[in-house]
């Protein structure tokens, strides 16, 4: 087995210390998607930095509405976004079973005095959804777990009862 890993460290050099106190981060949103992250189902933000400086701490509140209701509220402290860059910002879904149906983001940003705002409405088709609950590491289907809890159960009651027969026989039969 090799284990190979990369180590970035970022650096900002400036001549001009009045130009890089103004310069200030602009963030986008570029899309909304479910997706996996780490085997989990959940809603993947695209964000991009265009400014060649980073932002940190961000503070950034997610609402996601499912057919016009309220689904699920996040919100993260002590963000960070790096300089020039795009990332995926990744919320899991709260039930971990993606359901299909009209959606919509609404995300707010804040860093220092500014604040970015967007809301992005997205479509999860069925198939979608199903290939998403197919490949999660997340199992929908408690139900064989249930019966095979149930089933461990009834073997160890059967068991138990054999032995307390078995040794209840024996006693007569030595008296």
């Amino acid at each position: 087995m090799i284990n190979t890993y990369a180590y970035i460290i970022g650096m900002q050099l400036m001549n001009d210390r009045d130009e890089a106190e103004a310069m200030r981060p602009d963030l986008n949103l570029q899309s909304v998607r479910t997706d996996l992250m780490y085997g989990e189902p959940g809603l993947v933000a695209e964000l991009a930095n265009d400014v060649a400086v980073a932002a940190t701490p961000l503070h950034v509140q997610t609402n996601i509405y499912r057919d016009g209701e309220l689904f699920l509220e996040d919100e993260r402290q002590a963000g960070s976004m790096a300089p020039s860059s795009v990332a995926d910002f990744f919320i899991a879904w709260p039930d971990r079973q993606v359901a299909p149906g009209n959606y919509e983001v609404d995300m707010t940003i804040s860093y220092e005095e500014e604040t970015w705002q967007w809301t992005e409405s997205f479509h999860v088709e069925a198939e979608e959804a199903d290939d998403l609950n197919e490949a999660s590491i997340i199992s929908s289907d408690n139900s064989t777990t249930m019966w095979l809890i149930i089933g461990g159960a009834i073997v160890v009651l059967l068991v138990g009862v054999a032995y307390y027969a078995g040794k209840r026989g024996s006693a007569k039969r030595s008296a």
